[in-house]
């Protein structure tokens, strides 16, 4: 607090002083940002070139990571599309057919997605690692076209699905196996090297 002069107050008058910002950074962190803003250096055409390099390098495990997730994101809307189309022939209209088709076909472009988004194995580890997540499509595909239906072929709803727990096994293993491969890198930059997207980063 400091004595105001100020008319009206009084001259014993304390009025407390505003308080000083917290930094955001520390005076480390700080100081590569003011040595290029600031002095002979901040002269020079590039520095905004490297400011921006200095920024980039400290995101770019976001941007990767984005790109991981997107791609995960991917498989699991073909999945879903594949067991929609479970759900749709085989149990709702009885086209054992139709179905499996569908569920090839779906199960075909995840292998296709997944040797377009892995750089860093090889095909036989790709192809290995799709199909743990192609197991419990075609698991629960056959179970339910051979499942018991009523004369007018309705499937019954009181029936055990005695292999409907190793879809489920699969599938965690199949995100446990995708897991391994998002694994940073050893470099300094923690990045998922193994993913063809942040190679060009």
């Amino acid at each position: 607090a400091v004595s105001s002069g100020m008319p009206g107050t009084g001259a014993g008058t304390k009025l407390p002083l505003a308080r000083a910002r917290v930094p955001l950074l520390d005076a480390q962190e700080t100081q590569p940002f003011e040595d290029l803003l600031s002095g002979r250096r901040a002269a020079l055409p590039e520095r905004h070139v490297q400011l921006f390099r200095t920024l980039q390098s400290r995101w770019q495990c976001y941007d990767a990571y984005c790109r991981v997730c997107m791609g995960l994101g991917l498989n699991h809307i073909l999945q879903g599309l594949s067991y929609y189309c479970i759900s749709h022939t085989l149990v709702e209209n009885n086209s054992p057919t139709t179905g499996l088709a569908l569920v090839l076909l779906f199960q075909s472009v995840t292998i296709c997605v997944a040797f377009l988004d892995l750089a860093g194995l090889q095909r036989r580890e790709i192809v290995a690692v799709q199909v743990v997540s192609i197991l419990p499509c075609f698991v629960t595909a056959l179970e339910v076209a051979g499942g018991l239906r009523d004369e007018v072929g309705r499937i019954l709803v009181d029936q055990d699905y005695k292999t409907s727990p190793l879809s489920f096994l699969c599938h965690a293993l199949w995100l446990e196996l995708w897991l391994r491969i998002a694994h940073p890198s050893g470099n300094e930059a923690q990045l998922p090297r193994r993913f063809r997207q942040v190679l060009f980063l």
